[in-house]
């Protein structure tokens, strides 16, 4: 029905729980604390998900020339691999959520994200997830908290963090799957009560949070820190009534902030996050090098991420700053075989500046 609407593929939700263990046995209780739910180690990665797969694929998927995505939270790069790879014909990519938090930290914890912490992790799949696989490149989704916001609360830097992600996903190898409300730069709302709320979960949290003592006031302020209704707001439109998303009150409050940020406005804005996006998607495909040129690391300093994506037609040199602070840069912008295609800075400066990016094509001066 969905193929013959003009839909290319789908996401199959939670896919690599589709196995369980014979019999079916009882979980332990001690895991629940770590991964949510009691008996996730018996259908995680159950003993026959790679015979389902190919079984599903063959006899439906298959059929159409359906594309597939799968959600595999906590997977892994090796697992992914054989649920991936081109000649199995199980999946065709699949969703990784590792670099969704940092280290030792879930969506329900108020912190401030560590992009170091992110270049490791990208580094790894950019170089290990490849001979027949290729990476989804993801980093919001419907269950998640606004990316932005975990990285900053500074407005001022929100448009520079929001460029900065673009243009990840637009210069790493793999295929980039933008959520809505990226482009705009939507980032957290803000929700005063706990009737603000939707989200099952988070008044579930809340209900918990008051039997152990805590006020409403902290109850409210732990359960916004990961709480979903975050990425499903309304997406913001335009400067106008419930942000040109309905002309009656939707099913939740729009975030307070689409009177400023909201597509309308950007397209009109030369320096927009939505426009940055626009002139990077274009330029992606009129230059496939960064699609499918080769990853080069060019650095080892923690604060930056520098790379080239590099193959027989083309060169180019992304740098990006993953600190709030100024780096030094690792090329001489003055040397005229580097020439600036974009950034998230409107002007230049001997210094890399709090989350900057460039992208440079890379060619001998003639």
């Amino acid at each position: 029905w969905w193929l013959e609407k003009g839909v290319d593929g789908f996401r199959l939700d939670v896919i690599n729980l589709i196995s369980k263990t014979p019999g079916l046995p009882d979980g332990l209780p001690a895991l629940k604390g770590l991964v949510g739910a009691i008996g996730y180690e018996h259908m995680f990665y159950g003993p026959k998900l790679h015979e389902y797969l190919r079984e599903m694929r063959k006899n439906t998927f298959d059929k159409h020339n359906a594309f597939t995505v799968g959600e595999g939270a906590g997977i892994g790069l090796e697992a992914a691999k054989l649920m991936t790879e081109e000649s199995r014909k199980e999946l065709d990519q699949i969703f990784n959520f590792d670099h969704f938090n940092n280290p030792g930290k879930s969506r329900h914890d108020s912190y401030r994200y560590d992009l170091r912490k992110l270049k490791p992790l990208l580094v790894k799949w950019q170089r290990d997830f490849k001979d027949g696989c290729w990476p989804a490149l993801v980093f919001e989704n419907h269950d998640n908290p606004r990316f932005v916001s975990r990285i900053t609360k500074d407005e001022s830097k929100r448009d520079l963090v929001a460029k900065l992600i673009i243009t990840l996903m637009l210069t790493l190898r793999g295929t980039p799957y933008f959520y809505q409300g990226q482009e705009i730069a939507m980032i957290d709302s803000v929700f005063k009560e706990i009737s603000d709320f939707r989200d099952v979960e988070a008044i579930n949290m809340f209900n918990e949070y008051l039997e152990q003592g805590l006020s409403e006031e902290q109850a409210i302020l732990k359960i916004s820190a990961g709480t979903r209704d975050h990425a499903r707001i309304p997406m913001q439109w335009e400067d106008a009534a419930y942000g040109g998303f309905s002309e009656v009150r939707p099913w939740i409050d729009c975030s307070n902030d689409y009177m400023r940020y909201n597509a309308k406005s950007q397209i009109k804005d030369t320096f927009s996050v939505l426009n940055y996006m626009k002139s990077l998607i274009s330029f992606r495909k009129e230059n496939q090098t960064l699609i499918y040129g080769d990853f080069i690391l060019t650095d080892n300093d923690a604060d930056t991420f520098c790379y080239e994506r590099k193959d027989k037609d083309a060169r180019f040199y992304i740098e990006i700053n993953l600190i709030d602070s100024n780096k030094k840069r690792k090329i001489d912008v003055r040397d005229k075989k580097y020439k600036k295609i974009l950034s998230n800075y409107p002007d230049s400066n001997e210094f890399l500046r709090p989350y900057e990016v460039a992208i440079y094509m890379i060619g001998e001066e003639k």
